[in-house]
Formats: structure tokens, C-alpha cells, sequence
């Protein structure tokens, strides 16, 4: 949909896709790195993906400005993911950034391609998180 480099100018854009799922997209400092859409399903997915090289995680400012964004153009939250992207858990970017992560985002590392970090809020029965395969 569309992507900025550092000091918020847009490198690439396709205003009239963001149009016709419903997202009017400016260019501010919540708009995040990349913006897609899996329009396979019947309500389409809709993740924002921040990589942290570039700009601060997926706050939760950010979350919910997005979330704003997303729900103004008809997403219903449910169907609306917040993903702030890493080289790895060791790199600096993550150990700097990651105490202002969202609740209710993901952290996703290049090192661990097949791993993703969930950032749930609230209370839930350990039975729903087992088993705990490594």
C-alpha cells in the first residue's frame, strides 16, 4: 500500500488499491513501514508492519492510531495486526525498542524467520497456551 524512509517521505504508494479497501493513507509519523493486505479471505487482513532499522516499534500510540485508521476504513479490529519487524533479539534496535512494544502486537525476527513473539494482554488459562514446543 505504501512505504516511507526516514523523515516521513513516501517511497512507494498505491492510493487507488488503498482506496478501494477503504484506507485513506497520509503520510504522518504513525504510518508505519509497510502496510498489507490479504484480500483472499472474505474480510480481508490487514497488517502494519514497522521494521525497527528505520523508526521506533509498534507502540502503543501507534497501535491505536493504526487501529483508527484501519476501523475508518471499515476493518473491523479483529482483522487488523500490528507487527514491529527485527534483525534479531540481539541486535540493538530490539534491546533499545522493546519495553515500548504494543499489548496485543507481535515482534518478528529475520534470525528466527519461523518464530514470532505475541504480545497478549490479560489474563489466559495455561491450558490455552500449552503445549510449549520449543
Amino acid at each position: 500500500m505504501s512505504r516511507r524512509s526516514t523523515g516521513n517521505k513516501v517511497v512507494a504508494r498505491d492510493d487507488e488499491l488503498a482506496a478501494k479497501i477503504g484506507l485513506t493513507i497520509q503520510a504522518d509519523r504513525d504510518l508505519p513501514d509497510l502496510i498489507l493486505v490479504d484480500l483472499g479471505p472474505a474480510d480481508p487482513l490487514l497488517l502494519f508492519v514497522e521494521v525497527v532499522a528505520t523508526d521506533g516499534p509498534i507502540s502503543e500510540r501507534r497501535r491505536l492510531s493504526l487501529t483508527e485508521l484501519a476501523a475508518n476504513g471499515g476493518f473491523d479490529a479483529s482483522r487488523v495486526a500490528c507487527l514491529s519487524a527485527y534483525a534479531d533479539r540481539d541486535a540493538p534496535g530490539y534491546r533499545k525498542t522493546y519495553r515500548h512494544l504494543a499489548w496485543g502486537s507481535f515482534a518478528w525476527f529475520a534470525s528466527e524467520p519461523d518464530k514470532l513473539l505475541i504480545l497478549r494482554e490479560g489474563v489466559v488459562e495455561l491450558d490455552a497456551l500449552l503445549p510449549l514446543d520449543p
